[in-house]
This record gives structure tokens, C-alpha cells and sequence, in this order.
């Protein structure tokens, strides 16, 4: 069973680290540049995709997918750039981690990756 972490942060990813195997998709790759609230076309965010989640069908049903950020705000934006791409979204199979990097950052029994370690 494959699971994957989308981290959606922008900056902070970064400069502040993030979970070990967590792929970078910055919510501003997925947003218009002249509107933070609505997200690319799904001919772009094919292209994104296929840049950073590289050799990953994220539209495979059995595919487990945790979309995590800074605060649990942000991975909306990844949640409906799935959505857009035709992902047949369910409770199993695609999940929001609402306590995000806020929370796995605090725990210091979590793995986590820090600048420079990669």
C-alpha cells in the first residue's frame, strides 16, 4: 500500500523542514498568479504535477495521499487541484492533516527534515 505526502507550504517548507518522503507543492504552483483563491486549469496543473509528483498516478483509487501544510489552511488548495485533475476522492484514500507542520514540527518524538539535511 502507497502512500504519499503533499506538503503544500510555500516558504516555509524550506526554511523550517518538513516530514521525511513529504513531496513540496507549493499552494502558489497551484493557484492563478492573479488570484490566490482560484486554482490553475487542469491542462496546467497536469503539467505540475507531472514536474513534482513525478511517476505518481495520483488518480489511483488505492493511492493513499496525506496533504499537509503549515496550519491545515493550504492543502484546500491541493485538495481541489485533485479534485480538478478527476481523483475519486474518498475517506480512505485521501486525507487532510488538519495539525499540519504546526503540529508534526512541536512533536519531537516525529522524524522530521531540516534545511540542509537533504
Amino acid at each position: 500500500e502507497k502512500t504519499i505526502i503533499l506538503d503544500t507550504r510555500g516558504s516555509g517548507y524550506a526554511k523550517n523542514g518538513h516530514m521525511p518522503s513529504a513531496i513540496h507543492l507549493p499552494y502558489t504552483s497551484i493557484a492563478t498568479p492573479t488570484n490566490s483563491l482560484k486554482i490553475r486549469s487542469k491542462f496546467e496543473l497536469e503539467k505540475l504535477f507531472e514536474e513534482r509528483v513525478a511517476g505518481v498516478d495520483v488518480l489511483d483509487p488505492d493511492l493513499k495521499i496525506i496533504l499537509s501544510c503549515g496550519s491545515g489552511v493550504s492543502v484546500c488548495h491541493g485538495y481541489l487541484a485533485l479534485k480538478e485533475l478527476g481523483r475519486n476522492i474518498t475517506e480512505e484514500n485521501t486525507r487532510i492533516y488538519d495539525g499540519s507542520w504546526k503540529e508534526w514540527g512541536k512533536d519531537e518524538d516525529l522524524p522530521k527534515i531540516f534545511p540542509g539535511e537533504e
